[in-house]
């Protein structure tokens, strides 16, 4: 996309996503940028009520999903399903760093040992796992072309 020279940043742009792993710091494409880069022509000027919300796409959300992973393994309470549940419809969007956790976590406890709860608790994490791991291989195609 071409750039602007008009002294707008991608870092006050509605587009920027703040983090730069796998080149995904916009959300129009795929691309390196910093908050100082030179805005391009599909500049959208950041509310201030943005501020405030939640962007599931920004590395703080995926630390505070991540923990919320790592509390529930092995948990023999509702707490694991919810969480999935919560999580789940996010996994399209969240950062490839948080995926990667994900991934990570569940399949270091089991390879702890660890009792990821009861057999039906072990079969969702399963699927789970699944669905981060399809996200995952998802991301690395659309790179390749």
């Amino acid at each position: 996309m071409k750039k602007q020279n008009d002294g707008r940043t991608c870092g006050q742009c509605r587009h920027f996503m703040g983090y730069g792993d796998w080149n995904l710091c916009c959300d129009l494409k795929p691309d390196l940028c910093y908050t100082e880069t030179s805005a391009c022509e599909k500049f959208l000027e950041k509310k201030k009520e943005d501020d405030n919300m939640i962007d599931p796409r920004n590395d703080d959300f995926g630390a505070v999903c991540n923990c919320a992973v790592r509390y529930c393994l092995g948990r023999r309470t509702y707490m694991p399903s919810l969480v999935q549940k919560f999580i789940r419809p996010y996994i399209p969007v969240l950062s490839n760093r948080t995926l990667w956790c994900f991934e990570r976590d569940i399949e270091e406890h089991g390879k702890l040992g660890l009792s990821y709860g009861e057999d039906f608790d072990k079969a969702d994490w399963m699927n789970f796992l699944q669905a981060v791991k399809d996200e995952i291989a998802k991301r690395e195609q659309e790179k390749k072309q």
